[in-house]
């Protein structure tokens, strides 16, 4: 198993941030939605403990929006520990994209 920490800088409120991060896992639901399975999505205030399976393999993590960053946290199974770099620039890189929207 293999940790990703990712911190992703914010300018919005911290409500206007939590409501991004809610809409882009919405939609992240609608366009993976034939490739992941089992998504589970649970909001505690401004902290989302999530989990789900694609091609078999499980992940499971949280997001926590902060007043100036969105922290993401999760475990990737071994199978998916050799894509690390790619799966973690990959999730800058969406966040960061909708953040300025």
């Amino acid at each position: 198993m293999s940790k990703i920490n990712i911190d992703i800088p914010h300018n919005q409120t911290q409500e206007q941030a939590v409501a991004r991060v809610k809409s882009m896992l919405k939609e992240a639901k609608s366009k993976l939605g034939d490739k992941v399975t089992n998504l589970k999505e649970d909001w505690a205030g401004d902290t989302c403990s999530f989990s789900f399976s694609v091609s078999g393999q499980h992940i499971s993590g949280t997001i926590n929006v902060t007043p100036t960053y969105i922290s993401v946290e999760g475990n990737l199974p071994w199978a998916l520990s050799l894509f690390k770099g790619q799966i973690e620039k990959a999730i800058k890189e969406h966040a960061k994209d909708v953040m300025v929207r």
